[in-house]
């Protein structure tokens, strides 16, 4: 009911904001994390590079819903800096991309 009033983000969105919550636990992390770790894992390959455009990848999509949602205050920051404010990136987190639960 909530969906159809408009009041409820959409599937996609809630998604995304709950993958953006994760993330702010992943840049919170310790640097010993193994989550961390893996996160920050550059994978490259040795073998040749397959035609087309590079396939994205988690950390890619975080930073361009990032830029999305972003005001005037984070302009210039890294999605791993304004992560390290809690409160702040929560209220960013809900404002771009509505509240994870119903209210």
């Amino acid at each position: 009911m909530l969906d159809i009033l408009g009041a409820w983000p959409g599937v996609t969105s809630c998604v995304k904001g709950r993958i953006m919550r994760w993330a702010g636990h992943v840049a919170r992390a310790d640097e010993e994390s193994i989550v961390k770790k893996v996160f920050n894992l550059d994978y490259g390959t040795t073998e040749k590079r397959r035609r087309g455009r590079p396939r994205k990848r988690w950390r890619d999509n975080i930073k361009d819903w990032f830029t999305s949602i972003k005001s005037q205050q984070e302009e210039g920051e890294e999605w791993t800096q304004t992560a390290q404010d809690r409160p702040r990136w929560r209220r960013l987190i809900r404002a771009g991309f509505g509240p994870s639960r119903p209210v």
